[in-house]
């Protein structure tokens, strides 16, 4: 799977989310993930996905984003949700995880 990805001053890895359809990421959530785990994240402990461009997110994406945020806990890996657009912010709190994730408005608030 190829990800679009940079790396903040922080030594944080920031992938960017494409705006493509209302799932997480276009192809299977397991490859995603496995992906962000092997790759060289720096020693960093956080992964940030860039949801900038993401304006929807389907119900099948609320549970590719959930599974992604517990894997990565379970790695010891934090993640923060970067830019996310309103109605998804309303999604997450609608359903209650809203505190499950730490959200930052851009990348230099990580």
């Amino acid at each position: 799977m190829d990800l679009s990805y940079r790396y903040s001053g922080k030594s944080v890895l920031i992938i960017d989310i494409d705006e493509a359809s209302g799932s997480l990421v276009n192809g299977t959530i397991e490859d995603f993930i496995e992906t962000m785990l092997t790759m060289d994240r720096k020693k960093s402990t956080m992964i940030a996905l860039d949801m900038s461009r993401k304006k929807y997110l389907n119900s099948s994406g609320l549970g590719d984003l959930i599974m992604t945020k517990d894997r990565l806990f379970d790695q010891g890996v934090e993640l923060v949700l970067i830019g996310v657009a309103g109605n998804i912010q309303s999604l997450l709190s609608m359903v209650g995880v809203e505190d499950f994730f730490k959200l930052a408005g851009n990348e230099t608030d990580l």
